[in-house]
């Protein structure tokens, strides 16, 4: 049979029509390139094309680890996508495109995703008590992706000490630096301590430091003799400070209650304002941070008292709280002189005495409303507390007969 070149025509296009019926669409991912890699937090620019050869593309699908995170209509287009938002390690990239006759055409590409994690360190521990620590904190060398949402200390005692364990975090640091204090610790003891830092993705640690809380109330004891009236005074180390043992005595700027007598005088020794301090050659009024370094040493205002006072006379009033004298300190409730009008003279009166032992700070300033500040150490026989109270007063000159200049107290004097 013997066909015309119109027939044959006809007959090879519908051949070629049958070929091409019912063929996937095409796509590929020009970039990246397969086994990419990017830090997180880097965004990935995709660069989709796709055609079907015997239709129309219907939409284009982009799949990350086989979950759908974008849809278009159209064929050619680039895409971002935000590897934070993707897992650390390898990830798979899939594009697939749909025709109008819901056939199918694929591509993938793997890549790894680097973390960028926080790093951390920990900073020194500034100080060590029998049940305390002080540090420095942490510092953040690395922010990392995604943010830091939360960072803090913590530790324990076996070592490499995880959030699982006691923490401190951003709620109970002493201050904004991160510094912070741990006063709940055991007495010559070993602690291990870390920082940390969390970003909802990983938790990261820094350093660890190793420490060990003191074990000694107290070093040594002694006593030295005062060359102006010849008075052996004793003392104690506490930690790496020397203080005296007991109340001073000079009778120099002192004042008294005559009616308590010699003998009382002499128990808890002279008293005196803030102007009249006279510790022995060596030795100085104690400043408000050698207190501290006292009181942090014993473990902190809420505990240290009961190291402090006195255990061995009946001179504190009677208490359910035990005083244990651990230090050596031997405070003793000498209260505190109050001067009040007594006729027309000016008077010293015994206040608080066997229910407060109180001690002057080295402060003494007149303030903008030109009073003068002072501050003292206060322990009360029914807390196992020490306080800092500061109060005011105006020229003695100008409230000689109204009681407003401030009491007298003990003093406690610091070796220098």
């Amino acid at each position: 049979m013997i066909f015309s070149p119109l027939i044959l025509l006809l007959i090879m296009n519908c051949s070629g029509d049958e070929t091409n019926e019912g063929s996937s669409p095409l796509i590929r991912i020009e970039v990246p390139n397969n086994n990419f890699s990017v830090s997180k937090g880097e965004t990935i620019i995709l660069k989709i094309k796709s055609n079907d050869p015997d239709g129309l593309v219907d939409k284009v699908e982009i799949n990350v680890n086989d979950s759908i995170v974008h849809s278009t209509p159209d064929s050619f287009f680039d895409y971002a996508i935000n590897s934070l938002n993707m897992k650390t390690g390898i990830n798979k990239i899939t594009a697939i495109a749909y025709d109008n006759e819901r056939n199918t055409g694929e591509a993938s590409i793997e890549g790894e995703v680097i973390a960028n994690d926080p790093v951390i360190k920990t900073l020194p521990i500034t100080y060590v008590g029998l049940f305390s620590i002080y540090g420095d904190g942490y510092e953040i060398t690395n922010e990392g992706i995604p943010p830091v949402i939360r960072t803090g200390i913590c530790y324990n005692t076996s070592g490499n000490p995880t959030i699982d364990d006691a923490i401190l975090n951003e709620s109970n640091y002493v201050s904004e630096e991160n510094k912070y204090e741990i006063n709940v610790l055991e007495r010559a003891t070993k602690y291990y301590i870390r920082s940390f830092a969390e970003n909802g993705d990983v938790i990261v640690y820094g350093n660890e430091i190793e420490i060990s809380t003191e074990k000694d109330f107290y070093s040594d004891m002694g006593s030295f003799i005062d060359e102006r009236d010849r008075y052996e005074y004793k003392w104690v180390k506490i930690g790496d400070q020397t203080w005296m043992a007991e109340n001073l005595r000079i009778q120099e700027n002192n004042f008294r209650d005559d009616s308590l007598g010699e003998e009382i005088a002499q128990l808890y020794g002279e008293f005196y304002d803030h102007e009249g301090c006279c510790c022995p050659s060596g030795w100085r009024l104690p400043k408000e941070t050698d207190w501290s370094i006292l009181i942090n040493y014993l473990g902190g205002n809420e505990i240290a008292a009961k190291y402090l006072k006195d255990n061995s006379s009946l001179l504190w009033e009677p208490s359910n709280l035990e005083s244990n004298n651990y230090s050596m300190f031997s405070a003793l409730p000498g209260g505190h002189l109050l001067r009040e009008v007594s006729g027309v003279s000016l008077v010293y009166n015994s206040k608080e005495s066997g229910k407060k032992a109180t001690f002057i700070i080295d402060h003494l300033e007149r303030n903008s409303s030109g009073l003068i500040d002072y501050s003292v150490i206060s322990i009360n026989y029914n807390s196992d507390k020490v306080s800092t109270t500061f109060g005011n007063t105006r020229d003695f000159f100008l409230d000689i007969f109204d009681g407003a200049s401030p009491p007298v107290h003990n003093i406690r004097c610091i070796k220098d």
